[in-house]
């Protein structure tokens, strides 16, 4: 084979497929800085130009990967709801179920805490937005939480 003729390989999200280490990293980027915007300026406030700016990322790449700023925000939403079915609280023991129920809230409201500004856009966009809010209810099994 010349030269220039290299041989390339297929990445992609087609069976047996991967997304290129790249790809995942702008992403993580992209999702980072869209946490941060948004919670920053609001749905409304937020861009896809401030998203890009403060990732560092193209802004078309917002465009390829989530398709646009409320595909982002799905994006953002469902890790919110990956992260909801899988954490865990530590905290003592309690020696009744009140107590024991207490502690799990009080340890529940204090991570939601840490993502208050987020999900004040999250639950906000749900309010207002009939399709946003049946799309993220997708992805939020509430029979597991």
């Amino acid at each position: 084979m010349a030269k220039s003729q290299k041989k390339t390989r297929r990445v992609g999200r087609g069976p047996g497929l991967h997304k290129r280490p790249d790809r995942v990293e702008s992403e993580q980027k992209l999702i980072e800085a869209g946490i941060d915007v948004f919670s920053e300026y609001g749905y409304d406030g937020a861009s896809v130009q401030k998203v890009a700016e403060r990732s560092g990322v193209n802004v078309s790449l917002i465009s390829r990967y989530f398709g646009n700023k409320e595909g982002l925000l799905y994006a953002i939403a469902k890790l919110y709801a990956e992260d909801i079915q899988t954490r865990r609280f530590e905290y003592p023991p309690q020696d009744t179920v009140v107590e024991e129920l207490l502690a799990y809230a009080k340890a529940d409201l204090e991570d939601n805490l840490k993502h208050k500004d987020m999900l004040r856009v999250l639950i906000g966009r749900c309010a207002v937005d009939e399709k946003f809010r049946i799309e993220t209810l997708k992805n939020i099994p509430l029979d597991q939480i």
